[in-house]
């Protein structure tokens, strides 16, 4: 707190009242223990902390942080529906307190090219932040040692891919902060949220979720699937089992015909949307938290059930609204499963039951609102990392792999 020594102590103080009735809002680092909380909590809290923050005299006093952003030159990497502007919908007057400095380098070129710690000295930098996404096969590519930066600068890891193609991002080096899916992030992202709580209808990102009607499709179930080989739970074989007891369409670069395509000029989840009751969303890692928009946006905004088979049940449970999937989990075998969508196909209450949710009096979301704000939960950390530094990681040598839990090659079900 020493740079803050020419403010009023009463501005100070008025930050210390506010992180008394503050929890922790480290991730990993601070609470090794996180199963009891949710992604939603965790970023409320966050939330809460700007909201007052916003309103003290220290921070309409302090010099503001500059921020230095590195952009990817692939387009489909990118920080998802920020816009690469600093948006605080919720505190909109806070969100002057950082400025973001955008300069294009990706990842791969930052490690074989060290900018000179006097680089980020000249720019008068406070934070760097940067995407880590490796694919399948470039894992390799991280043990390029990360760049060291003057003392103060902080570091923050944006990562969206899971540890299976991820591994190796080294956290630990500069003890980063990490910007992620995972609920044990210091700053997490849902893919998608869905919500019917007053407290996040600040965006204009929300789509109302419509009612499910299957009465005139014929087909039982579908996979969208274009990556057949860069997987870890052998999804596909899991499929091939899948369809000596039921049929199992697969469109994509994986289709199981060349008639699995979806009609010239006509978007291709609606079409599946319009033809079968149930969607396999089957990720192509295993790993705690890692629930994309197969589940989101291809399932459950498409009106189809969604099948599941990614996260553990338990993660599933905390994003999705109530009874509006199944998952592999809940089945011994490729068989049982098979067999329960043979049994909902045919009792269309019990098939009516996986949308009642949609029929609630208070309609559901669906929103990006907890990505479109990263920027401005980033910019409040570093004030907050001012008064409560993040601890350290376990070892300098600590990597993605190594807090983000995935199960083994090849296994898909979760423990007991």
């Amino acid at each position: 707190m020493e740079k803050y020594g020419s403010l009023y102590p009463e501005h100070i103080n008025d930050v210390l009242r506010i992180l008394d009735i503050t929890p922790n809002l480290w991730g990993y680092r601070g609470q090794k223990n996180l199963r009891n909380e949710t992604i939603s909590s965790r970023i409320h809290a966050q939330i809460e902390w700007i909201k007052q923050l916003a309103g003290t005299q220290f921070i309409k006093n302090v010099k503001r942080k500059k921020i230095l952003v590195y952009l990817e030159p692939n387009p489909g990497d990118q920080y998802f529906f920020t816009g690469n502007k600093l948006k605080c919908p919720y505190a909109p007057e806070f969100e002057d307190k950082c400025d973001l400095v955008l300069e294009n380098m990706g990842w791969r070129h930052l490690l074989k090219n060290h900018p000179s710690k006097s680089h980020y000295r000249k720019l008068g930098i406070d934070a760097v932040i940067g995407i880590r996404n490796g694919y399948w096969g470039q894992d390799t590519e991280f043990w390029n040692s990360e760049p060291t930066f003057p003392p103060n600068v902080q570091q923050i890891f944006y990562v969206f891919e899971s540890p299976c193609h991820t591994a190796s991002a080294q956290l630990g080096i500069n003890n980063a902060l990490l910007a992620s899916y995972w609920r044990g992030a210091d700053i997490p992202i849902p893919y998608r949220h869905f919500t019917k709580d007053a407290t996040y209808h600040y965006n204009n990102n929300g789509e109302s979720i419509e009612d499910i009607n299957h009465e005139d499709v014929r087909k039982l179930a579908v996979a969208l699937i274009s990556n057949c080989v860069s997987v870890k739970n052998d999804r596909m074989g899991y499929i091939q089992q899948l369809r000596k007891y039921i049929p199992v369409d697969v469109f994509g670069q994986c289709r199981s015909t060349h008639q699995n395509t979806c009609p010239p000029g006509r978007d291709c989840l609606e079409y599946l949307g319009s033809q079968y009751k149930f969607y396999l969303a089957f990720e192509n890692c295993n790993c705690e938290d890692y629930i994309t928009e197969k589940l989101f946006v291809n399932g459950l905004q498409y009106k189809m059930v969604p099948v599941v088979m990614g996260a553990a049940p338990e993660n599933y449970k905390s994003v999705a609204p109530p009874h509006s999937f199944i998952h592999v989990n809940d089945f011994a075998s490729p068989q049982q499963l098979a067999n329960y969508l043979k049994l909902l196909d045919k009792n269309e209450t019990l098939f009516a039951k996986y949308g009642e949710w949609r029929q609630s009096q208070t309609r559901w979301h669906l929103t990006t609102a907890l990505g479109a704000d990263f920027f401005c939960r980033a910019c409040a950390l570093f004030y907050y990392g001012d008064f409560r530094p993040p601890p350290s990681y376990p070892s300098s040598s600590t990597r993605w792999a190594d807090l983000n839990k995935c199960l083994p090659k090849n296994i898909w079900r979760w423990p007991d």
